[in-house]
């Protein structure tokens, strides 16, 4: 009797502060700031400020207050609270308790605190603090970080002090800064011996120190400003002595060639700072730029050579804009502004306002305005000067209002409608505003002074681009009309190729085929004028040739078309066999007749054009000494290689195979010389084997591809050398003739993979990858904006071959892009699920993981709102983790895309890396999701889902799928072992009638499972929590002393001594007993923490130290609050455990 109250008694004082706990509703003081101090810990900061704030509300003279403080502080800085950080940080510097354990982290962050709210004074003042009372392992960056702020406050000697002390520190991480620091100090207070001392002594402590040369020319600088050039060519000498390889030794000369100007030595310092200029590497530095500025301006001022000093302000701009200086603006304004002056004083017009407006690009703001405006004046072409700013605004009006109805005014004016021309343009509409001061100024101003600089015609052209701009019918009409007007009011003007190019351009939007190419024959017209009267340049043949091509490509109807030839014909007769405008007539008669369809005409034309303009032929119709190398390739002999191309379009088209073939092949005899065109009459001769009867045989396959790559592409398959595009045939990167190249490229990766040489197969859309990268097409050497389909095929294509090879990291490199880009590809599913599938059945789990996250999330049903508009999926639904590049809107998967097998597969990566939590966020969709219920993986799905939960002890919600499970899937493979899991959950929730209903199947329908030993261990367990207690311990005592599973012992141990504990009295041996069997069978956290609990009951400190130890230390995946409870209970083993005995 007297025992059973002794244990009584122990267990009630036990409970005793438990139970006061609970009745108060309230925790001691230490327990609230370790509360406080684990959510810090764990990044809940303003959780964490708040119990703070309570505790030293509520115990401000606490042993544990001054930590307290310091954490508040520092939680308060996190959360950008400054101020009352500083108070907190400050208190804990106030206050009595100097041997503060934290104390040095606290002075540390309240001074870096000061320091960041730029408050130098008073961090100074708590670093010496500080460092007086020691900074232990911080004293380092206290010393550094106070030299710093006392530099800042120009406290020279102060941080000098602090500086030599910690250079002077052995195997110091600062010591080398610190040296430095000193130098640049002293530099910085100009105390140029101080400066030369400590760089003195920086080079013998740290010799390699690469930032002592930048130090070496800023001294030699400093001391050449303060016109000590014997010390600063001193430096210098050193300089090169010391590091004579270095980027700054070879910089030495511009400091050289500042000191010989300012001693007046202008010839030697020019002829120095020249050369400084002629080193490559001071090009791209920008020190060319520099040291040629400075001999201009000494040329320019000192020597009084104007000429001289233009060259180099040229020279000087040049080099500025090649290089990556931080100077590179203000170099090019010096320079464009003395350019400019220059040419003004010269009054060469067009050159000064070149370089004015360069100036005013460079962001200078330098007012050149007026100067603008008076070469625009005298060059009559003041149309597109940059006026924007508010300034430059205010000047024009300013301008209108003192000169009413001149020029002068009217000039102005259309500056400003030119300005709403530009913004209306750039914005693609609102020409209201342009339309009205245009109109505003044919109204004002009378017709002597529109007349002048050609004014009114050029206002009546950009009210006609105006209307032009409009998608209405009678707008373009209305342009066209005005644009007729700007020519008629001065037929000569100087705009009248701009007038007929916007007229035949408004004509093609009104659909005025008949109005174009007339507008055009009167470009050709003038355009042939002068270059048959020998007054043309390229740029005007070149004109010539496209108003030509413009002209006859416009005939699309028969009629048209009859009239474009008769027109071409005329050309052709009146200007003579062999000039420019008979040469291009010629050439478009043959297209003609092919646009009119007449193939056999077309080829005739094109062959008597060759015969004509071409070389001399033999009899037998090839080119005499074949093959011909024209003298330059010119647009004649462009011209002549179209031809030949054309004629064996014209035979293609007429169905003539053979004699296609025998065009293509007298194009490459006759006319190979940097001929584009080769390129595909090489792709359709190397394709002509494919046409036999032995066009499926590997030999043939092979043949072909190799024929289509050499012959097409390149000579080499070096596809990782370095010069493989170097090696590449020339037309590779034409636009026309790269259609070939990328076509052959592909259909050789397409033989060669059917011939099974995947190896090189992959090489050739390797090769296609590396030659046309951008994956756009190309319109001239500008990318289209348009995605390149072949490109596209390229890559899938090579990520095949990889699969092929089984070369599947670069399998992973290769289809990476799918994941984050190119969504608008049909293939990109496929890559990604042939990623995902190959690089999970090889290992590479992240990159698989990926795959299947951006299938899931990216594709699937859309839900849109109110409005038809899709809804962005929320960043808390994504599966991939992390931001990427997409906007959250899903697409509607293709057939082919299984997103339950993918969301099955992407599930159980995640169950193989032990993710629980994304394994439940992928899996858990299958139990609600009524488009996941007749996937055939739902079953794998669920019991994965449920045993997921398991892991992170959400037993209640891994219950429910299991019983799911079993409800809908009662013929899955693993019913048993889902029984038996589901028999689990119901025990740890607590369900007893659910476990008696899922043991009373078990035993009817598998009543000989090795998993009978589970099922029996949960039904006796059921029975004690349903209060049939005898049976229950019964049975639990059966399964722990039989001969079955240990796991299955060990737990019917545990649940035996958690009986005996409970009972009253507590039964705490036999409880302890069982506790520790079950512990040496199969340990768990459960089991530790309850025979710790009973030893401490028990008094046997010992034992509870161990048991308690055990499930705080081994079990970091265990249950967290058993874990956490050993944690709470151990200290007070430890404590009984350290007295003495």
């Amino acid at each position: 009797m007297t025992r059973t109250r002794h244990w009584s008694f122990l267990v009630l004082v036990l409970l005793a502060p438990c139970l006061a706990a609970a009745a108060l509703g309230a925790e001691t003081p230490e327990l609230l700031l370790k509360q406080a101090q684990q959510l810090d810990d764990e990044g809940k900061t303003s959780r964490a400020v708040d119990l703070y704030r309570t505790f030293l509300k509520d115990h401000p003279n606490h042993s544990q207050a001054l930590e307290a403080r310091y954490r508040l502080g520092k939680c308060l800085d996190n959360l950008g609270l400054v101020d009352e950080a500083l108070l907190h940080l400050d208190a804990v510097m106030k206050g009595s308790d100097k041997r503060f354990r934290l104390r040095a982290e606290a002075l540390l962050a309240l001074a870096k605190l000061h320091g960041s709210l730029k408050n130098y004074e008073a961090a100074t003042k708590v670093f010496e603090t500080l460092l007086a009372e020691g900074a232990g392992l911080y004293e380092e960056e206290v010393l550094s970080l106070s030299a710093g702020y006392y530099a800042v406050i120009k406290k020279y000697d102060e941080a000098a002090a602090k500086l030599n002390l910690l250079k002077r520190k052995e195997n110091s991480r600062y010591a080398e800064e610190a040296a430095y620091k000193l130098a640049v100090l002293w530099l910085k207070a100009e105390k140029l011996d101080l400066a030369v001392e400590a760089l003195n002594d920086l080079l013998a402590r740290f010799p390699e120190n690469k930032q002592a040369r930048g130090l070496m020319l800023q001294i030699a600088d400093l001391f050449r400003r303060q016109k000590a050039f014997a010390q600063a060519i001193a430096v210098c000498e050193q300089l090169t002595q010391k590091f004579p390889k270095s980027r700054e030794a070879a910089e030495v000369s511009y400091i050289l060639g500042l000191c010989y100007r300012d001693r007046k030595q202008f010839d030697k310092a020019t002829e120095t700072l020249e050369a400084v200029a002629r080193v490559p590497a001071h090009r791209v530095s920008g020190l060319a730029a520099e040291a040629l500025l400075e001999a201009a301006d000494i040329y320019y001022a000192e020597l009084n050579q104007p000429d001289k000093a233009m060259t180099r302000y040229e020279e000087a701009a040049r080099c500025a804009r090649e290089s990556t200086s931080e100077r590179r603006d203000l170099i090019l304004e010096q320079c464009y502004f003395r350019l400019a002056e220059h040419a003004f004083s010269k009054k060469q017009w067009s050159v000064a306002l070149e370089y004015y407006v360069l100036l005013r690009k460079t962001g200078s703001k330098l007012n050149v305005l007026g100067r603008i405006l008076k070469c625009q004046q005298e060059l009559g072409t003041d149309k597109d000067a940059p006026i924007g700013t508010a300034a430059d605004i205010a000047i024009l009006k300013k301008k209108i209002e003192e000169n009413p109805g001149t020029f002068l005014a009217a000039e102005a004016e259309v500056f400003l409608a030119d300005r709403a021309y530009r913004q209306a343009a750039e914005a693609r509409g609102g020409f209201d505003a342009p339309i009205e001061a245009y109109e505003g100024v044919l109204k004002r101003y009378k017709k002597d002074v529109l007349s002048q600089h050609s004014l009114e015609s050029y206002v009546l052209m950009q009210l006609g681009l105006c209307y032009g701009a409009s998608d209405d019918k009678g707008d373009l009409k209305k342009a066209i009309a005005l644009l007729e007007k700007a020519l008629a009011v001065e037929p000569e003007t100087p705009y009248k190729t701009d007038i007929l190019e916007n007229m035949a351009r408004v004509a093609d939007l009104a659909g005025d085929k008949a109005k174009s190419m007339e507008v055009y024959q009167r470009l050709f017209a003038g355009s042939a004028q002068k270059v048959e009267a020998g007054k043309a340049d390229d740029a005007e043949r070149t004109r010539m040739s496209d108003y030509l091509r413009a002209l006859l490509s416009r005939a699309e109807a028969k009629d048209s078309i009859e009239e474009a030839l008769r027109l071409a014909q005329q050309i052709a007769q009146k200007s003579g066999p062999f000039s420019e405008a008979a040469r291009h007539a010629t050439f478009y008669i043959g297209e003609l007749y092919y646009l009119k369809k007449d193939f056999a005409t077309a080829a005739k034309a094109f062959q008597g054009f060759i015969r004509t303009y071409g070389p001399k032929q033999d009899a037998d119709g090839n080119v005499a000494g074949a093959p011909w190398r024209p003298a330059k390739l010119d647009e004649a002999a462009e011209q002549l290689y179209d031809a030949a191309v054309r004629i064996a379009h014209a035979w293609f088209m007429q169905g003539h195979h053979a004699n296609m073939l025998k065009a293509y092949q007298w194009m490459i005899a006759n006319f190979p010389h940097q001929n584009k065109h080769l390129a595909e009459a090489q792709y359709w001769l190397a394709l002509e084997p494919t046409r036999g009867k032995k066009a499926e045989e590997r030999e043939t396959r092979l043949k072909v591809a190799e024929d289509l790559w050499a012959k097409v592409v390149s000579p080499s398959f070096d596809i990782d050398d370095r010069d493989f595009t170097k090696r590449c045939h020339f037309w590779v990167q034409d636009p026309d003739a790269s259609e070939y190249v990328k076509s052959a490229i592909l259909k050789a990766g397409q033989f060669f993979s059917e011939a099974g040489d995947h190896e090189r197969a992959a090489d050739a859309f390797r090769g296609y990858l590396k030659l046309y990268p951008e994956g756009s097409k190309k319109r001239g050497k500008r990318l289209t904006g348009e995605p390149d389909p072949l490109y596209r095929i390229a890559r899938y294509a090579l990520g095949r071959e990889y699969i092929a090879l089984g070369n599947i990291p670069k399998l992973v490199e290769c289809y990476k892009v799918y994941a984050d880009s190119m969504r608008d590809d049909p293939l990109r599913v496929s890559a990604l699920q042939l990623l995902a599938f190959n690089a999970s059945k090889h290992g590479l789990v992240e990159p698989a993981i990926e795959a299947y996250a951006t299938l899931l999330d990216e594709y699937g049903p859309v839900e849109k709102d109110d409005k038809g508009a899709p809804i962005p999926v929320p960043q808390k639904d994504r599966i991939r983790h992390g931001k990427y590049n997409w906007d959250g809107i899903r697409l509607e998967p293709p057939k082919s895309l299984d997103l339950g097998e993918a969301r099955f597969a992407l599930g159980f990566l995640y169950w193989k890396k032990e993710k629980w939590a994304d394994c439940i966020k992928t899996l858990a969709p299958f139990a609600e999701d009524p488009r996941l219920f007749a996937n055939k993986a739902r079953p794998k799905a669920l019991f994965m889902a449920a045993q997921s939960y398991y892991r992170t002890y959400d037993y209640d919600r891994g219950l429910a799928l299991l019983l799911r499970l079993i409800r809908d899937h009662p013929a899955y493979e693993a019913i048993e072992e889902a029984t038996v899991q589901a028999a689990r959950g119901a025990v740890e929730t607590r369900k007893w009638a659910e476990v008696d209903r899922l043991y009373a199947w078990f035993v009817k329908e598998r009543p000989r499972s090795p998993n009978r030993p589970h099922m029996d261990l949960y039904a006796a367990i059921a029975m004690l929590g349903s209060g049939k207690a005898a049976e229950g311990l019964s049975g639990l005592r059966s399964i722990a002393l039989s001969e079955t599973y240990q796991d299955v012992k060990a737990e019917a141990f545990y649940h035996w001594g958690s009986h005996l504990a409970a009972e009253q009295p507590p039964k705490l041996n036999a409880a302890l007993d069982c506790f520790e069997k079950s512990v040496a069978l199969y340990p768990r956290e459960t089991s530790c923490l309850a025979a710790g609990k009973a030893a401490l009951a028990l008094k046997d400190w010992e034992k509870a130290h161990t048991y308690l130890a055990r499930a705080s230390r081994e079990f970091p995946a265990g249950r967290r609050e058993a874990v956490e409870e050993a944690r709470r209970l151990l200290p007070e083993a430890q404590k009984n455990l350290a007295k003495p005995k």
